[in-house]
């Protein structure tokens, strides 16, 4: 059974010759699949619409991706809450502009050098440039309006689908995660199989394990088509036959972060659509190692 570092040569040779067709939606390492059902082997893995032609062999293996569109007013009635405006901003809750998503990530931008109170959360989220305003509750999906402007947006990922929303001094800050007691503080490096959860605006407190690392292809505000190195993460069943979902459309932005130390792993940023079978639901995070070096963000006020 071959290991993570056996299999990146591989996956290095076959990224590049897939990048550019429109049928992949991605390439990874991960496990590979036995029908519906994950196993512990691992494979190069090429998620795509269709039958392509692709390099052939026991390490690598193709997994079906359905393309489908997600409805961001799809929300569990238990997690009303979350959308509402709120006096204390905490992670959890509903944030947007364009579209709604959850505030996620909130912590210190560094860098002008001197830590100022910020998110970190999807540029899709607001779609706008600098000074574009984001709103708690959401602006299209939530009912926010212009009372409730929380910041403005202050820089963009050029390459991936993050933003750095700079904030105006309005209301209380609160580092829980919503619904938990759980203050995240420090960032760890993925790892296939690690366990982690999120609370997001559309799916409260869900849990799931990550299953590949690579790179995957999402239409960005800035681009038709991106190439994003991001975490998958599934169901904790390796069937999911009670057809659990790790996130609903209007959770990107929250942050997953391992059950254990609390660590920071990763942002979700894309999700699978509706309607497609159980075990194809899927949640993909841009990992924190990277986005926060890029970004010029930390959690901790002393850098």
């Amino acid at each position: 059974m071959p290991v993570y570092s056996e299999l990146l040569p591989k996956f290095n040779d076959i990224l590049p010759t897939l990048e550019h067709n429109q049928d992949v939606f991605g390439v990874d390492i991960g496990y590979r699949y036995e029908g519906q059902k994950r196993t512990s082997d691992l494979a190069v893995r090429i998620h795509a619409e269709r039958l392509i032609p692709f390099i052939s062999g026991h390490d690598v293996q193709l997994i079906h991706y359905i393309a489908s569109v997600n409805a961001t007013h799809r929300i569990l009635e238990t997690e009303v809450d979350r959308r509402i405006p709120r006096l204390t901003m905490q992670p959890g809750i509903s944030i947007g502009y364009d579209t709604a998503g959850t505030l996620g990530i909130l912590g210190y931008d560094v860098f002008t050098g001197s830590p100022k109170e910020a998110i970190l959360t999807c540029h899709h989220l607001v779609k706008g440039g600098s000074r574009w305003p984001i709103m708690q509750p959401s602006f299209s999906v939530d009912h926010g309006g212009r009372q409730h402007i929380i910041g403005l947006v202050d820089r963009i990922d050029p390459n991936g689908d993050a933003a750095v929303i700079s904030l105006l001094a309005r209301r209380q800050l609160r580092f829980e995660q919503f619904g938990t007691n759980d203050i995240i503080t420090a960032i760890a490096e993925p790892e296939l199989g690690q366990v982690v959860m999120k609370s997001g605006r559309s799916t409260g407190i869900t849990e799931g394990i990550i299953d590949g690392i690579g790179t995957y292809f999402v239409k960005t505000p800035l681009k038709m088509r991106q190439a994003i190195s991001a975490l998958r993460i599934v169901p904790v069943s390796p069937e999911n036959q009670e057809n659990y979902e790790v996130s609903f459309a209007g959770d990107s932005g929250a942050l997953w972060y391992k059950q254990g130390s609390k660590e920071g792993i990763g942002m979700l940023f894309y999700g699978e659509g509706n309607n497609v079978p159980p075990y194809l639901e899927f949640s993909l995070a841009q990992p924190l190692q990277e986005l926060f070096k890029r970004m010029h963000f930390t959690f901790n006020k002393i850098v």
